[in-house]
């Protein structure tokens, strides 16, 4: 019934879809309320958060080393009927919100593509009280599957409010005849896990990227290739960028990694 290796693959296509909505939003307005219900921050955070319940609790419940990558106030400021506040004091940052989006979002992938298929079928793990069911599904593949529709949601949410707050519209045809990916591809056969891995800490070969606004995680470009370079920005820029890389190039075209730009990521890298 389910399908296990199209689940992670789902997530990470939504995935780069949102981080690309939310780069899109310059991070000073993210605790900004133009229509007074809610801000991009608090999606974010319950992008996060419901990954976190829907994708692990509901599947192997709650452990006890979870606070490694999921602070415990989360649940209280973004999770279900938590209301969002104006007041940036009562959030984290953005950057460290982005943080542990992408921590939940990558234990999520390791432990959903080890998960044992027949477990898809399994009930969910719910919990009592409130959460003692959910009204789309009850079986584990359920609640993975739905976690890519529910964060479409909150894409349109982010969208809306990019464009109350005075955002033009977004031209994505215009977007990919220049070279911007809004989709994944299945890593390519003839690249190495190496390669892979390098390519999600770098700028790959081609116009990927193009400057089309503020909030575009980048502040110059190599002198030498023409491309924008991660190592030139500021610590809070380039720590954003490697997370939108992260998702976007690790699924992109092939691209031949030289002994330049695997030596660039590795001093990034520690």
């Amino acid at each position: 019934m389910f399908d296990k290796a199209r689940i992670p693959f789902q997530l990470e296509r939504t995935r780069v879809l949102s981080l690309q909505m939310i780069e899109r939003v310059p991070q000073e307005k993210w605790f900004e309320m133009p229509m007074g219900i809610t801000h991009v921050a608090w999606n974010v955070g319950h992008m996060a958060i419901a990954e976190y319940f829907l994708g692990m609790v509901f599947i192997r419940g709650p452990k006890e080393n979870d606070t490694q990558f999921v602070p415990e106030n989360y649940a209280d400021l973004f999770g279900y009927n938590s209301v969002a506040h104006s007041d940036p004091q009562v959030y984290p940052s953005p950057i460290e919100i982005l943080d542990t989006l992408d921590k939940i979002h990558q234990q999520l992938l390791l432990e959903t593509r080890a998960m044992p298929t027949a477990e898809l079928n399994d009930p969910c793990l719910f919990l009592e009280g409130e959460f003692d069911h959910h009204p789309i599904f009850e079986q584990k593949g359920g609640a993975l599957e739905w976690l890519a529709y529910h964060e479409h949601v909150h894409i349109g949410t982010i969208g809306l409010l990019r464009r109350e707050l005075g955002a033009r519209p977004i031209e994505y045809f215009q977007e990919s005849r220049a070279g911007k990916r809004f989709t994944q591809k299945l890593p390519c056969s003839r690249e190495s896990g190496k390669q892979r891995y390098h390519r999600r800490l770098i700028w790959t070969r081609g116009a990927q990227w193009r400057e089309h606004g503020s909030g575009l995680p980048h502040a110059g470009r190599s002198r030498k290739r023409g491309n924008l370079s991660v190592q030139e920005q500021s610590a809070p820029k380039r720590k954003f960028s490697l997370l939108v890389l992260r998702a976007v190039a690790s699924h992109g075209s092939c691209a031949t990694i030289t002994e330049q730009e695997t030596e660039e990521a590795r001093q990034h890298n520690g």
